[in-house]
């Protein structure tokens, strides 16, 4: 419900039955966090040999090819977000061409997508599989 109404009804009322429950079992400790954080906590209990790093992404443009890698980390989902403005300000987002799965991506800038000329930024965005992430952005110069 957070995308379109006041979720603070629905929280003070699943705090009430977590203390309402945590009276019948008082041995269980509550600890209340963020999403990143618990995710964390629960991969270290459960999986202590699996290494916790958020995506890091690198961008470039060669020609009217933009590539994508994944340089460290790890992507939560098939390929990061890809958002392109162009110059007049409008803001479009596509899916990625696969290069390599889960760690290279392309996407060509021509007559069917979008021209060069009209891109002022290229951004590249992606979450890990514990809530962390990264956004990068590609300023086009030659567009000016």
């Amino acid at each position: 419900d957070h995308d379109y109404r006041d979720i603070r009804p629905d929280v003070q009322t699943m705090r009430q039955m977590l203390k309402n429950v945590h009276k019948r079992y008082p041995e269980v400790n509550i600890c209340f966090s963020g999403a990143e954080e618990a995710a964390k906590a629960h991969i270290k209990v459960y999986e202590p040999e699996y290494v916790i790093s958020s995506p890091k992404f690198k961008i470039e443009l060669i020609e009217n090819r933009v590539k994508i890698q994944l340089i460290s980390g790890s992507l939560f989902g098939p390929q990061p977000f890809l958002a392109i403005k162009t110059q007049e300000g409008n803001y479009y987002h596509d899916n990625l061409d696969v290069i390599v799965p889960g760690k290279e991506w392309s996407y060509i800038l021509d007559e069917q997508t979008l021209p060069l000329a009209s891109v002022d930024t290229i951004g590249v965005g992606g979450s890990g599989r514990c809530g962390g992430y990264d956004v990068v952005l590609y300023k086009n110069r030659s567009a000016n």
